[in-house]
């Protein structure tokens, strides 16, 4: 098939970026309940002509990997940037100044200097222009991420103008850009590229930094579609079982009513509160309204989606004709509260401080988000690990092994799709090279099935009344049978997903879908192959 070798060209290429040879990966690790998808799995192990790690489950494994980052003594992590940090003066263009791919932190005695030249010619030379400095892997503007920006006076008597940048990135992960024109006074500014902690509180260690906590802590990876949080317990991790449903996965889904704010499963199927249940947030974290990767969560949403003043994206919603607004963000500060509640009553102990997990591609912008959530939920000591790291420590605990290997990890979670290829040795952990995307995830493989099964419902002549598809914002009673039936379609369609794992031809049920008929619905691996295959392309192309 034309389309995988493709896909498994860009592997090669991604490799040879890391300077490795696949035959220098010695082990294999998925992460994400989607790994389980058997054309995943089969398709990367028949690549690299092993098998994948599976002592831990896939589902489980960052969060119990942050457990175990903050009890792990002199835990060595050298991470690298993943995001070219450049300017753009005016149009479109972005320049690149920093590269990604850089060993971070630095230590006291290292200064890594970055330095271009611009040239300005012509008749008709402004008074100043605006330099704007962004972080991302795109030459455009529109997809990369505004960090700062400052003004520079120009000599409109020079028909030449010389702009010299100067990027100067220290240990504490202090950025100063500098911009000289005509080698004339200095324009400087500042920006902290560190949202962990200050260079004061950093523990150096041969050029280093060793992450620490201090007692009474929980590590917890907070997920697009289900959330996970793991304790120590008798010097043993331990994942907690939600108190709700006895499983170690908590539904990342908030329901507001006109009382209580619901998390977890019972948020799932409150029918008369549909209209402000909240699913999939994290998705929409950091994102302003004219982004385009999230017009289809907009599209998709059974909650209203508006423009916040400052451009950034919020639910709204009306609870008892009062009307509501949330930022992504407030969603995931409910989730985080929510599980310092439940660890809280499980142990009969308060809880302080929490090592939370992030995708390796969030920008700086994001992970300030994270932290601020947490504080808000009233964390006092956080730290930060990327996601791939938290999986790799967590494997490696496992096998404990004390060789040298190098390991290739293949994130799939419900939102976000990643690929790291870390060295690993003992408690030491250097990450060689690390790409992802934000919406690339198993919810994308569950709206190619969604799509699917609306579609065959609405060929069965039992329900051609029945209204899936527009809203109906006069008629509440209407509208609320329509996003319940959706609800229902929704959680049939993952229970779906995960039956394809296991089955070659699953049958999708829901009871009483009209009245009193039932629809039923199997389906083949290859057709979901099928349905899937512009993501799997999307997937393996992230890997160059």
């Amino acid at each position: 098939m034309n389309l995988w070798k493709k896909c498994f060209e860009r592997i090669e290429d991604a490799i040879e970026i890391a300077k490795l040879n696949k035959k220098d990966i010695n082990e294999i690790i998925l992460v994400g309940g989607s790994t389980r998808i058997p054309k995943i799995r089969q398709m990367v192990e028949d690549f690299f002509g092993i098998e994948s790690l599976r002592n831990i489950d896939p589902d489980e494994v960052v969060a119990y990997g942050a457990t175990l980052a903050a009890y792990l003594k002199n835990l060595d992590i050298k991470d690298t940037t993943s995001k070219d940090i450049g300017i753009s003066i005016g149009g479109e263009k972005i320049y690149t100044i920093i590269p990604r791919g850089l060993e971070i932190p630095l230590d006291r005695k290292n200064l890594l200097r970055f330095e271009k030249e611009y040239t300005l010619r012509g008749k008709k030379i402004p008074e100043k222009i605006t330099i704007k400095i962004y972080e991302g892997n795109s030459d455009k503007v529109s997809e990369n991420k505004f960090l700062e920006k400052f003004t520079v006076e120009l000599n409109k008597k020079d028909k030449e103008q010389k702009i010299k940048i100067t990027m100067r990135l220290k240990h504490n992960s202090i950025l100063k850009v500098n911009a000289k024109v005509n080698d004339g006074k200095d324009n400087v500014i500042k920006i902290n590229m560190d949202i962990n902690e200050d260079s004061e509180k950093r523990e150096e260690k041969q050029g280093r930094y060793v992450l620490k906590t201090s007692s009474s802590f929980i590590g917890a990876d907070l997920g697009t579609i289900t959330s996970c949080v793991g304790i120590m317990n008798d010097n043993k991790i331990a994942i907690l079982e939600d108190l709700e449903n006895g499983s170690g996965l908590i539904p990342s889904v908030v329901c507001f009513t006109n009382e209580v704010i619901y998390v977890g499963d019972s948020a799932i199927d409150i029918e008369e509160y549909c209209k402000s249940t909240i699913y999939e947030s994290k998705r929409l974290i950091g994102h302003k309204w004219n982004d385009e990767i999230i017009e289809e969560d907009i599209k998709r949403s059974n909650v209203n989606i508006i423009k916040d003043i400052s451009g950034y994206v919020q639910y709204s919603f009306k609870i008892n004709n009062k009307k509501i607004k949330k930022f992504p963000e407030e969603i995931s500060l409910e989730i985080l509260k929510y599980i310092k509640k439940e660890v809280e009553i499980k142990i009969n102990k308060k809880i302080n401080n929490i090592v939370i997990t992030v995708p390796a591609h969030y920008n700086n912008n994001t992970k300030s988000i994270i932290k601020k959530i947490c504080e808000q939920s009233g964390f006092k000591e956080i730290k930060m690990i990327d996601e791939p790291i938290a999986a790799g420590i967590a494997y490696l605990y496992e096998i404990k092994s004390g060789k040298l290997k190098t390991i290739l990890i293949f994130d799939i979670g419900g939102g976000n799709f990643g690929i790291s290829i870390l060295k690993i040795k003992g408690n030491e952990y250097k990450v060689l090279a690390s790409e992802g995307e934000e919406h690339l995830g198993g919810e994308d493989f569950n709206r190619k099935l969604f799509d699917y099964v609306i579609k065959e419902i609405k060929k069965d002549q039992r329900f051609k009344y029945i209204n899936l598809e527009k809203k109906d914002s006069e008629n509440q009673e209407e509208e609320k049978k329509r996003l319940h039936n959706l609800f229902r379609i929704k959680k049939a369609v993952e229970s779906l997903k995960n039956d394809l794992s296991k089955m070659k031809e699953p049958q999708l049920f829901i009871e009483d879908m009209n009245v009193s008929n039932d629809f039923k619905l199997r389906i083949k691996r290859e057709q979901f192959n099928k349905l899937c295959e512009k993501i799997w392309e999307k997937i393996f192309k992230k890997l160059n």
